[in-house]
């Protein structure tokens, strides 16, 4: 019973997320209905005419008239309830990939740091195709099996009790109980194959990316060996779920099978004690056997639907989380002028980066960050951005707590360089336009030669309009970070927050750039991090930051 109410909580939330679909779903029920009422009739017709016709009353062109006219409209309301689905299909996909990307947006990047990459891939791809399933080709057939089993209920009620009864019952096994055995059989299959996507995803990943050390290490045959045993997992839930599916359909036509026989019975013993006549024993039982399309549907659809709510618990779980951070947007706008972090301690879960840690910083100051990896540099910078919240102590900007000014005006105030930098598919250009879209071609320029590589842009053989997918190859790590910089100085915020804005550019560009910092912190503050005393050089004065074990 748990697992029935965790699923129709499920199915509530994925119904209200597409609610502006609710229209064009109603529409596609009620052809499919209609259309699946006379796919029913169709034999049953045929079956009353014939008797009919032992008796010598028939009328040949009125039934071909009728069976035509049937067909016809079976045709135009199949294919009006397939556009309808199709039409919810595609804007399903539009509608949830909107939906996951602004949680995604809402909670980086906290989120980004923290979860597995390949599972986060698996959501946004796999998961969501498969919830389109259930929009367009999973309520639509619940809801049409629902209504034809109403239909012929009632049908049959008008005939002899008896019939409705055998009808009910067959139908309900087959529309519950079929799919309630095939969901306990299969249990957490569903979760575990999702899993196993998500481990065989990353493993992908993480070998394409590492592929220069696995060949320079002769690691290939580890990762080798590794990615076979995802897909070997991978495999053996994809085979589990199978036998469930076979069962299940064996299981499907035993019930039809044993139903068919019980109306025959039903039928026979109506006729030989007088309460039915030769059309009521003949139009009941061809109506029975032609009534377990929409119900087979429902059966059939336990083999996905196991599948189907793994991953739309995936999903709702995404679009629920709380973010780290909640984005301040009534709060205060400010210009930046100082920023004071106060007893301000951070952990990672258990793991405790800083304790007690203080420093402030003024405008026309450069202060330095030294201390070894790990010790809480990188952390602090974050903290300061307020990508997370600080566990206790406070971090103000001109006496105001960050909590308290707006996500946006932080965000512009403060400018965030690291050491890892990625580029977008497009021009050069455009990915230095991400700082400051409106940015004219003079202050791109200015930036690139304060970042000490304007040049080497200019070389290119389209310039800024190179497209990054040409060149990205060929780019140096070092390249790549220094164009993060000209970012950073074309964001042109009034704190600069650098993360070993050098740590892989040579030492003659690493002078060109210290002295463009040197001379943007006569109006600005920076914070800058590094274990490097060349990079520390620039800097008023040097705040040590330790480890909590020193």
């Amino acid at each position: 019973m748990s697992k029935i109410r965790e699923y129709t909580q499920l199915v509530k939330k994925l119904i209200v997320l597409v609610s502006p679909l609710k229209l064009f779903m109603i529409l596609a029920i009620l052809f499919g209905s209609i259309g699946h009422i006379i796919a029913t009739l169709i034999p049953v017709i045929g079956g009353y005419a014939l008797i009919k016709a032992m008796i010598g009353k028939f009328y040949f062109f009125k039934l071909i008239t009728i069976l035509v006219i049937f067909a016809l409209l079976r045709s135009v309301l199949r294919y009006l309830e397939q556009l309808c689905n199709h039409f919810v299909a595609f804007r399903v996909l539009e509608i949830i990939r909107d939906r996951v990307f602004k949680a995604l947006r809402r909670l980086a990047p906290a989120k980004m740091e923290n979860t597995n990459t390949g599972e986060l891939i698996t959501i946004i791809t796999s998961d969501i195709e498969l919830l389109e399933v259930f929009y367009a080709h999973t309520i639509s057939p619940i809801s049409i099996a629902f209504i034809h089993t109403l239909f012929l209920t009632i049908l049959m009620f008008k005939i002899n009790v008896l019939y409705a009864v055998v009808l009910v019952i067959f139908h309900l096994i087959m529309a519950i109980i079929v799919p309630i055995i095939t969901s306990n059989r299969a249990k957490s299959i569903g979760d575990i194959q999702r899993k196993n996507l998500s481990d065989i995803n990353s493993s992908i990943i993480d070998t394409f990316y590492g592929i220069e050390e696995s060949a320079q290490y002769q690691f290939g045959g580890e990762r080798r060996n590794e990615m076979l045993e995802y897909t070997k997992k991978l495999s053996r839930s994809a085979t589990r779920l199978s036998r469930i599916y076979g069962g299940n359909m064996a299981l499907s036509n035993s019930v039809i099978l044993i139903g068919n026989i019980c109306i025959l019975i039903s039928a026979m013993y109506l006729y030989k004690f007088g309460y039915v006549n030769k059309i009521e024993v003949v139009v009941p039982i061809i109506a029975f056997m032609s009534s377990f399309g929409p119900v087979s549907a429902l059966s059939n659809l336990a083999n996905n639907l196991v599948t189907t709510f793994a991953c739309g618990k995936r999903v709702m779980s995404l679009l629920e989380e709380v973010p780290e951070v909640e984005e301040v947007v009534n709060g205060k706008d400010i210009n930046f002028e100082e920023i004071d972090v106060s007893k301000v301690s951070f952990s990672y879960g258990s793991e405790e980066v800083l304790k007690n840690f203080d420093l402030a910083v003024k405008k026309g100051e450069i202060l330095g960050l030294k201390g070894k990896s790990g010790c809480g540099k990188s952390t602090l910078l974050k903290l300061i951005m307020r990508f997370y919240d600080v566990d206790s102590g406070k971090i103000e900007e001109n006496k105001i707590n960050i909590k308290e000014i707006n996500t946006k005006t932080l965000r512009k105030n403060h400018c965030y360089i690291t050491q890892s930098t990625h580029l977008f598919n497009g021009t050069i250009l455009d990915n230095l336009k991400i700082a400051k879209e409106d940015a004219t071609m003079e202050e791109i320029k200015a930036a690139c030669r304060k970042a000490s590589i304007g040049e080497f842009i200019e070389e290119l053989p389209n310039g800024y309009n190179t497209k990054v997918g040409d060149i990205e190859n060929s780019l140096s790590t070092g390249e790549k970070q220094r164009i993060s910089v000209a970012r950073g100085f074309i964001q042109n915020g009034d704190l600069l927050l650098l993360d070993e804005p050098t740590a892989n550019i040579d030492s003659l560009n690493e002078g060109i750039i210290l002295k463009s910092i040197w001379e943007e912190s006569k109006d600005k503050a920076v914070i800058l991090a590094s274990h490097k005393d060349s990079t520390l050089r620039i800097s008023d004065r040097i705040k040590q930051v330790k480890t909590l074990a020193e």
